[in-house]
Parts: structure tokens; sequence; C-alpha cells
């Protein structure tokens, strides 16, 4: 193995380290000025039944920043995508509620079949491109 072998996956291993050490970082932040402001009385606290959704679409944002270039990615981005769907839902957003918002759950996952058969001919021709030429 050469340093340039080694080095790349001790490079995807800090990067990860890092994202998900950020992400939880920022959110214990956040918590704690929302909470530092309500108790001051400074500003009225948001329903955390309500915003909820942030902790997902945030998670959803490190793993795409922690696999991106792969399909592990794809998950990142599921996540974001329902993550918003919740919020747009909580918020009743465009006249949005569970009842009538369900179908959009059916969308996302017809496009993320669809990402998946994309990524994967990519990732064939990428193959059959760098291989032997069989």
């Amino acid at each position: 193995m050469t340093n340039d072998q080694t080095a790349e996956p001790i490079a995807r291993e800090r990067k990860s380290v890092k994202a998900s050490g950020l992400w939880f970082g920022l959110v214990l932040v956040a918590l704690g000025v929302l909470m530092t402001l309500n108790r001051l009385d400074v500003a009225p606290a948001l329903s955390i039944g309500r915003v909820w959704p942030v902790a997902v679409i945030g998670a959803g944002a490190a793993k795409i920043y922690d696999s991106w270039g792969t399909p592990g990615a794809e998950s990142g981005l599921g996540l974001v995508m329902t993550g918003i769907w919740f919020l747009a839902v909580n918020f009743r957003i465009f006249g949005l509620t569970y009842q009538n918002a369900w179908p959009l759950l059916i969308v996302g996952v017809g496009i993320s079949l669809i990402w998946r058969a994309f990524l994967e001919e990519a990732a064939g021709r990428g193959r059959g491109e760098a291989g032997d030429g069989r």
C-alpha cells in the first residue's frame, strides 16, 4: 500500500468524526440558546413538537457530508427530504396535513428508487471503463 492509499481512509474517518461531532454540538448550542431566551422571556420558545424535524434534517445533512460521492449519500438525502416533509406538515405549509400529505412520501420513495438506478448505472459505467476491457 502506498501512502496515498492509506491516507484516504484516514482522511475520510476524520471527516466523518468532524461532521457528526459538529452536528451534535450545533444542536446542543441551539437548544441551550433557545432555552435561555425562553427563560429570560426574550423570545418565546417554539414547541419542540413542531421543530423536531430540524434534527432529522441536520442528521441527513451530516450523512450526506460524510458519504459525499458514494451511494451512502442517498440515505442522507432521504433523511433531509423526510425532515422537510415533517416540517411542512407540522407548520401546515401549503395546507399540508398528515391526512393529505402522505402521498408525497410515495413520491419521495419513487425519486429515491430513480436516484439509486442512476447511481448504479453510473457506477457500472465507471467500472467498465476502468476494467480490463471485457
